[in-house]
């Protein structure tokens, strides 16, 4: 993920790096229960909407280079172990300013129990 916000420069990348451990110091920090799991959908709301602005500032060729990254990491991911998944329909939705407007679904799947 650094080296995809970094895009080639070491300065960014480490950047990305440090963002990527403040974000798992504040789920680590929250524990567990229902605070917790509000915690990581925040955290996964600010990380999506990092995502979805990088994409759309890209050239559509590039965008797809993106997309085949964040899937092979997403799969590298998902062979590690237990995670959870939050997913965010945004189907009827608008995006100004990386703000969503408009209404979705939201489903949080906890896969530790599995």
């Amino acid at each position: 993920m650094a080296r995809l916000f970094g895009r080639g420069e070491p300065g960014r990348e480490q950047a990305e790096l440090e963002r990527l451990d403040r974000t798992r110091s504040v789920i680590e920090a929250a524990g567990d229960g229902e605070e917790a799991q509000q915690v990581q959908i925040a955290q996964v709301a600010r990380w999506q909407t990092r995502i979805e602005t990088l994409l759309e500032e890209l050239p559509a060729a590039e965008q797809q280079l993106v997309v085949a990254e964040l899937r092979a990491l997403v799969a590298q991911a998902e062979a590690a172990g237990p995670v959870q998944r939050v997913h965010n329909d945004f189907g009827r939705a608008s995006f100004t300013n990386s703000q969503v407007l408009g209404s979705g679904n939201m489903t949080v799947t906890n896969n530790y129990d599995k």
